[in-house]
């Protein structure tokens, strides 16, 4: 059996995954793999919620269904093909959260393309090293960083940039209808991420089809996140980055609502929360530390938040404790999780419904893990730290 290596980490596993066992499996039912490509498993489910809203800008007020994201999709594709896009071509996509974010991401991948999917914050030298690393062969940016993305196309030699919102006017005019490409499989890759920037410079992640739909597949089962029709979740998140990508993904499956954030400013944030009664959370541990620990809070009702999901880092028990007793919300769950870029976001986490303050969980459904010693590849015994392999349906191409 050939396992995944991703990287060393330290862990606190359930006791009873452990217990004389070589292969940490699931205690959640598996599910069954659907064949069908991330646009085309998505596009029942907006429809089914058509009328209800998707996403929401803070901000500038505006915001858009679940119909409406579908429809953008198909408009896209259809621009972007007409526009020069061809199957199986690699598109630097570098915009900060924007209500059109996922539409373009999605319309991008409809029409055969690869998004590569940038830190639009990077400066030239190092946004032009995302493009070389994920084989751009057209930029897309924003109005914030347009001056960058026109400076590293024109130093490769790509053709000029179109930014995201050149790209939704002139789409509008474009037919509804999802193209159909022929020769893309499942398996083949829909987009990328970037990764382990603390290891050298960014890696260019391959995630296919079935790695999408399958990560979306577990998040909305029961035990997953816990999303349903009623969910406002704050979309803070950067969209490029896996965690807010799939998060993003399985609001539009399970007909929730996220209210789009560019970034973390703690006053918008706050307002935003109190406005909107987001009773879903995706944070990270800094923001856990602001929670817990800022005055600023005080001033803001966050009453209506229920469940919060923190990844990214480890998050003490005592973090967790001082947010419960800061917010002094009694309803308020706090779940943990373990995930990368290269496992298409969770690969172990704490099912919904339940609490193990300072724990990521346990392996998340059809996927199996071991923990190894970093050198001599052998099994750690209980209470150790070892390596994570991971192998399922969400690793990486």
């Amino acid at each position: 059996m050939v396992f995944s290596s991703l990287l060393t980490k330290s862990v606190r596993p359930c006791t009873r995954l452990l217990a004389k066992r070589t292969i940490i499996t699931s205690t959640r039912p598996d599910f069954e793999p659907q064949n069908a490509l991330l646009q085309d498993f998505l596009t029942p489910f907006m429809e089914k919620h058509a009328d209800r809203t998707a996403i929401l800008d803070h901000v500038g007020g505006t915001s858009i269904t679940h119909g409406e994201v579908k429809e953008m999709i198909g408009r896209i594709a259809n621009y972007m093909i007409d526009s020069g896009l061809k199957p199986g071509d690699h598109v630097g996509l570098a915009s900060f959260n924007h209500l059109h974010y996922f539409p373009l991401m999605l319309g991008i991948i409809a029409a055969g393309g690869k998004p590569a999917l940038c830190n639009p914050g990077y400066i030239e030298r190092e946004m032009e090293g995302l493009f070389v690393t994920g084989a751009a062969q057209m930029g897309i940016g924003h109005h914030k960083n347009n001056e960058v993305i026109q400076n590293v196309c024109n130093k490769l030699h790509l053709p000029p940039p179109l930014d995201v919102d050149t790209i939704v006017e002139k789409s509008m005019s474009y037919s509804t209808e999802i193209p159909r490409i022929p020769g893309i499989g499942i398996h083949d890759t829909a987009c990328m991420f970037f990764s382990s920037g603390t290891t050298g410079f960014p890696k260019a992640v391959e995630t296919t089809h079935d790695n999408f739909v399958s990560q979306i597949m577990l998040l909305g089962l029961e035990g997953g996140l816990g999303l349903d029709e009623n969910s406002v979740n704050n979309g803070f998140l950067p969209s490029y980055h896996c965690f807010g990508s799939v998060i993003g993904m399985t609001v539009l499956c399970k007909g929730a609502q996220s209210v789009c954030l560019d970034g973390f400013q703690p006053g918008v944030f706050l307002e935003a929360n109190q406005k909107h009664k987001i009773n879903f959370a995706t944070l990270v541990p800094p923001i856990m530390v602001f929670l817990a620990k800022h005055p600023m809070v005080d001033n803001y009702d966050l009453s209506s938040l229920e469940e919060v999901i923190c990844a990214a880092a480890p998050l003490s028990e005592q973090l967790e404790n001082d947010v419960k007793k800061k917010l002094n919300n009694p309803k308020l769950n706090i779940r943990q999780g373990y995930g990368l870029s290269e496992t298409t976001g969770a690969a172990i986490c704490v099912a919904q419904g339940s609490t193990l303050p300072g724990s990521i969980g346990e392996v998340v459904a059809n996927h199996v893990c071991r923990l190894v010693n970093v050198e001599t590849r052998e099994e750690v015994a209980q209470g150790e730290t070892g390596e994570i392999l991971i192998k399922g349906p969400c690793v990486m191409k």
